[in-house]
């Protein structure tokens, strides 16, 4: 889960914000239509609010707000980064700067740091060598904060001790927990 800015003009993601009427500087924060991350975007509004800027939330059908992030007609907005159930930590379609406007590149990140340290980490076959050529993309993207991670969800699974070969790899999704279920016994 992270926060995007969106600079209008498709440099750097920095704040668009804008004085209103007597009053704060403030800016809308998009969202999804969405039980779980409409309260998320509510909590972030208040805080920003108790700095002294006006947020406004706007909740959209993900349809709308797909085409919102496509189009470039955001100041900020609350997006889920997903990597369709990969291990592959490749976030080159987020941030490279090829893939602005036409990509999903919605904060218009224009960085060439960055987008080399994706290029040659994508292009690395030595695990160690990536593993670095990603550590190194991260602590530039922290540097030039160019978006806000909020959350990387963590799940706890349970089971009781009379359930015997379980085993949990990686999770790509809620259901990669049972791949092995095959493989689960009970013991007497």
């Amino acid at each position: 889960m992270l926060v995007y800015w969106k600079d209008q003009a498709g440099g750097n993601p920095v704040p668009t914000l804008t004085p209103t009427p007597g009053g704060p500087l403030g800016f809308t924060l998009l969202v999804a239509e969405d039980p779980v991350l409409e309260p998320v975007a509510e909590q972030i509004a208040a805080q920003w609010t108790a700095l002294g800027f006006a947020v406004a939330v706007q909740a959209l059908p993900i349809t709308d707000l797909q085409e919102r992030l496509d189009a470039g007609l955001f100041d900020a907005a609350l997006v889920e980064l997903t990597q369709l159930g990969t291990a592959d930590p490749d976030v080159y379609d987020f941030w490279h700067d090829a893939e602005y406007p036409d990509g999903k590149n919605y904060g218009g990140v224009n960085d060439r740091i960055i987008s080399e340290l994706l290029e040659r980490a994508r292009r690395e076959p030595n695990a160690l060598n990536r593993k670095n050529l990603y550590f190194d993309f991260q602590r530039e993207f922290l540097e030039r904060a160019v978006a806000v991670p909020l959350y990387y969800p963590l799940y706890s699974y349970a089971t009781t001790a009379r359930v015997e070969n379980v085993q949990l790899g990686y999770l790509g999704k809620a259901s990669d927990r049972f791949v092995s279920i095959a493989d689960w016994t009970l013991a007497d």
